[in-house]
């Protein structure tokens, strides 16, 4: 893999997902708990107590953190203070689709919802510098490279 992982051109989610330079967290929902994937060592930076309220879990069947959805824009916000940079794949909504696949701009569409992340966004405290669309399993998906100001 090479070091911008997106800069083939034909990169899509497992290779994203199985890197271990960027973290990478996956919204498929509201009513699916986020999955995270997190360089080595970089949870214990970011999560020294882990019995906090909300706060993610190891699942050891899926071999990625885990975290309640409402707390995406939070840990969104967290990764990126504590790594400089994540990869965010949510659900393609194809609205929203164009605004987002623009590396260099801010996005702030409704993806995000409201929070953290969107208000950084907005801000320009972080921006997306690179972008891909996954069609290849049961819903499409957008990854976003996430880096921060």
């Amino acid at each position: 893999m090479t070091e911008d992982p997106g800069a083939e051109g034909d990169m899509r989610l497992p290779d994203l997902w199985y890197q271990d330079e960027v973290p990478v967290l996956l919204c498929r929902g509201a009513d699916k708990p986020l999955r995270l994937r997190l360089p080595p060592g970089l949870a214990e930076t970011l999560w020294s107590r882990r019995d906090q309220p909300g706060g993610p879990r190891w699942n050891a069947v899926q071999r990625c953190w885990q975290a309640p959805a409402p707390r995406l824009g939070a840990m969104a916000s967290q990764i990126l203070r504590g790594a400089g940079q994540l990869w965010l794949v949510q659900p393609l909504v194809g609205a929203e689709a164009p605004g987002c696949a623009l590396p260099g701009k801010p996005c702030a569409c409704a993806t995000l919802e409201t929070g953290e992340l969107a208000r950084a966004q907005r801000s320009r405290w972080c921006e997306v510098t690179d972008s891909f669309e996954d069609h290849d399993g049961p819903e499409p998906l957008l990854c976003r490279l996430f880096r921060a100001g």
